[in-house]
């Protein structure tokens, strides 16, 4: 299943490489396993790397002494006066 496109070169039995047939094969149709792979490894990989940031902020602030989610000093304090976070 493909559409056949003449590239105008020499056929590979010529050059000494398997026959492969007149021109070039392209594919038309979805291979759904391997596009719904490609799409969940591509979302991960995406998801990573625009959460990634955040959670290093919130840990550097967490160890810090600060609130995990506005940034200001929690030093001696239960909660955070700012935002009403947790210590």
């Amino acid at each position: 299943m493909g559409l056949r496109i003449d590239t105008g070169f020499a056929p590979r039995t010529q050059l000494g490489g398997p026959d492969l047939g007149d021109g070039l094969l392209l594919p038309t149709a979805v291979l759904w396993p391997g596009f719904a792979v490609n799409a969940a490894f591509y979302a991960g990989v995406c998801w990573v790397l625009l959460a990634a940031p955040g959670v290093v902020v919130r840990w550097r602030r967490r160890r810090r002494g600060r609130c995990a989610a506005c940034g200001y000093d929690l030093t001696g304090l239960d909660a955070c006066p700012e935002c009403g976070g947790g210590a």
